[in-house]
């Protein structure tokens, strides 16, 4: 009864965390404020534009709608005692969907997430998506990794740097 009564609440804060980390997204073109403020977006690894469809895979899992919206259904139409037992399971699945998006966000020498792998979207820096958008320019390697800088302007030097010194090697 106690969950039957959340729902509303989990409702709206359902509908919140789609407009804001879905539709806004996608229709500021992969940026949500966060992204504005760190100079960052979301893109398609096609190099298309963002499709709808791409930015609610990734909602999906690193916001955890998937989940909280299968508790919701849950809470309306599982008995009580069945609800409880299945919403460790579901509670367990989004805790695994995002230590191994996470686990791999730190890990993989690319930076993607499994929401980013699923949705075949990468975050880059604003500045970076001239050159990310070029024929024969991928992303490898964007990473800093103990990287004691903190001015995000120097980061972005030694991460052209690097693209010109493969860029140079892969010419000859």
């Amino acid at each position: 009864e106690v969950a039957y009564y959340g729902v509303p609440s989990t409702l709206i804060t359902l509908i919140i965390t789609f407009l804001y980390f879905s539709l806004f997204q996608y229709y500021t073109k992969g940026k949500t404020l966060g992204k504005l403020i760190c100079g960052l977006e979301v893109v398609s690894t096609d190099k298309k534009e963002l499709k709808l469809s791409q930015v609610i895979i990734r909602s999906a899992i690193i916001d955890s709608i998937l989940t909280s919206s299968i508790l919701l259904i849950m809470v309306l139409f599982l008995t009580k005692a069945s609800f409880i037992k299945l919403s460790i399971f579901v509670q367990i699945l989004d805790a695994a969907l995002l230590f191994t998006s996470f686990g791999m966000i730190i890990y993989r020498n690319d930076g993607v997430g499994l929401h980013d792998y699923l949705a075949k979207t990468r975050v880059i820096l604003s500045s970076e998506k001239e050159y990310f958008l070029e024929d024969n320019n991928e992303i490898k390697d964007a990473k800093i990794v103990n990287e004691k800088t903190t001015d995000i302007t120097e980061k972005t030097e030694k991460i052209k740097i690097t693209r010109k010194k493969t860029t140079k090697k892969g010419d000859k």
